[in-house]
Order: C-alpha cells, then sequence, then structure tokens
C-alpha cells in the first residue's frame, strides 16, 4: 500500500491511477482490525485529487468500524486534521461498517 501512495504523490507520474489497488490493499488491510491499517487507507486517500475524488470513503471505517473509528479520529485530530475528522465523523449509519464489508467495491474480490 505504502507503494501505491508513493506512486499517486509522484508529480512525474505520466499516467492517472485508478483505485482498485487501493480498494484490494484496503480489503487485506480491513481484516488486521489494526489502527495502523486506518492510518494508511488516510493517507492513501489523500494522496492526490484524483485518489480523494475516486477512492471510495467508505473504507476509512472498515478497519475498525464505524464508532472506534470516529473515535480513532477525534482522539488524534493532530494528526489528521480537524477538516478529516469532521468529515468522517459525520457519518452517521454506522451499521454497514461494523458489520464486514459489504461494498459493492469489492465485488471482484
Amino acid at each position: 500500500m505504502k507503494t501505491a501512495i508513493a506512486y499517486r504523490k509522484d508529480e512525474g507520474r505520466t499516467s492517472p491511477c485508478m483505485c482498485e489497488d487501493l480498494l484490494m490493499f484496503s480489503y487485506f488491510a480491513s481484516k488486521n482490525k489494526e489502527s495502523t491499517d486506518l492510518d494508511l487507507i488516510l493517507e492513501a486517500k489523500h494522496a492526490d485529487f484524483d485518489t480523494w475524488c475516486g477512492f471510495d470513503s467508505e473504507m476509512i471505517f472498515y478497519p475498525l468500524g464505524g464508532e472506534t473509528t470516529k473515535a480513532y479520529l477525534k482522539a488524534n485530530v493532530e494528526k489528521f486534521g480537524q477538516q478529516t475528522v469532521n468529515n468522517f465523523a459525520a457519518t452517521t449509519n454506522n451499521e454497514p461498517f461494523d458489520n464486514g464489508i459489504h461494498s459493492r467495491a469489492f465485488w471482484y474480490l
């Protein structure tokens, strides 16, 4: 995942990035249930404009679940920034995130 993030941050790349690789990495990272995986997924989300728009925000919540993710973000405002915390903390329905991955993004895995 770190390599995919670095590629997206590279100003000299010659082709736009699709997000399929990040979706696959996020799927596997979500199985670990570790905050370090959430950190990587958020770093990927912020890598560039295309990834911000194309990488589904839903992926942020799967490693820790809905409420736990919100609590983690709120406890780490200095790491993620107030705007990021506000954006993701506003999500109201946690049920899909607490019961495993049901995203349409993973239909091919």
